[in-house]
């Protein structure tokens, strides 16, 4: 969306790396954009299910875009003193969020997935009203 070139690669190897850091077990995720406004400059909006959310979410947070910088230097680029794109926003869902998705939308049975990444806000919004 920004033009940093993030592909589910960088956002899988980045999560990895810092859920190993926090022993963190991750069940799924989403990344959508958080456009730039009044009050944003633009950046990732990240959606992350896991048994416990991190003590330090703060600290986790920087780990994160840290890793995702080190696996992507378009992205490093762009997130070079705040200029383009801000610290990317997290929230931690409690697990079966992504599951309740799906029953929201009466898709409970089947194989449904949720994107890991996505270049508009319609699953990332859904996700964030289950919250």
């Amino acid at each position: 969306v920004f033009s940093e070139h993030v592909i589910v690669d960088n956002t899988n190897k980045a999560l990895q790396s810092v859920c190993k850091l926090y022993t963190i077990d991750v069940v799924d995720y989403h990344v959508g954009p958080q456009f730039a406004n009044n009050e944003w400059k633009w950046c990732h909006e990240w959606v992350i299910e896991c048994e416990k959310a991190p003590e330090d979410q703060e600290k986790f947070i920087i780990d994160l875009d840290n890793a995702l910088k080190e696996c992507n230097s378009y992205y490093a680029w762009k997130r070079n003193w705040d200029l383009m794109m801000q610290i990317p926003v997290v929230h931690f869902v409690k697990k079966w969020t992504f599951l309740d998705r799906f029953a929201y939308k009466g898709k409970v049975w089947g194989q449904n997935k949720i994107p890991k990444l996505a270049n508009n806000r319609n699953i990332l919004d859904e996700l964030i009203t289950l919250m």
